[in-house]
């Protein structure tokens, strides 16, 4: 995983007043937990850019007043209004002990399903997993070559050396299903054959019919 670089300066001040400050100008304030005491720290919103805009995950290594510490972004809270960044919290990696965070999901392959008309459908774009630092992966990636249409990789038929995984088991990753237009054509042409055995029953049953004065006349004369 690739690690990123970030320069902040330690924040003494607490308070909404003060966070509204450093909003207005133009800093974050942010937090980092998981070391022998939390550090609260203030960085420019442009230094956040690469950690936030971006599908990508990276490590962070946070330099605080010289004070380098190595963490990931854990949490982000954005304006409802303008959108803008307004908090962040950090936790600080420990190289012997394990951390959860969500990675992206990565396709591979172009599935014999769709090959055939389906549809590819992602339905987890990121996952949950825990490992130690180093074992970090940037992404899960998944090879989709094989799956056929109704075919599907759950969270449990993932394997990753050294990460665990914690969504439920049997959370549908990926699938592959069948085209909503092949859906509608199979459904107008069933209509379409059951109008056909309708009219073929009605036909049957005409023809089966004695006609008026047929039978019945012969067994008069």
């Amino acid at each position: 995983m690739k690690t990123l670089s970030i320069t902040g300066i330690k924040r003494e001040k607490f308070g909404k007043s003060f966070s509204k400050t450093l909003r207005q100008e133009k800093n974050i304030p942010c937090v980092i937990y998981g070391g022998k005491e939390n550090v609260h720290f203030s960085a420019h919103e442009n230094s956040f850019t690469k950690l936030v805009y971006t599908p990508n995950i990276h490590k962070v290594e946070l330099n605080i007043d010289g004070n380098k510490i190595e963490a990931i972004m854990q949490d982000i809270q954005f304006d409802p209004v303008t959108d803008n960044i307004i908090h962040i919290d950090f936790i600080q990696l420990d190289p012997n002990k394990k951390v959860s965070m969500e990675v992206p999901v990565t396709l591979v392959g172009n599935p014999i399903g769709v090959r055939e008309g389906g549809n590819l459908r992602l339905n987890l774009r990121k996952i949950l997993i825990n490992s130690l630092p180093e074992n970090l992966p940037e992404n899960i990636e998944i090879n989709v070559e094989r799956l056929r249409i109704g075919d599907k990789i759950r969270v449990e038929d993932i394997e990753k050396k050294d990460v665990d995984f914690l969504n439920p088991k049997k959370d549908v990753v990926v699938t592959v299903k069948r085209a909503r237009v092949v859906i509608a054509l199979e459904e107008e042409e069933e209509g379409e054959n059951a109008g056909t055995e309708a009219k073929n029953d009605d036909s049957k049953d005409t023809s089966d019919t004695p006609k008026e004065g047929g039978e019945e006349k012969k067994s008069g004369e």
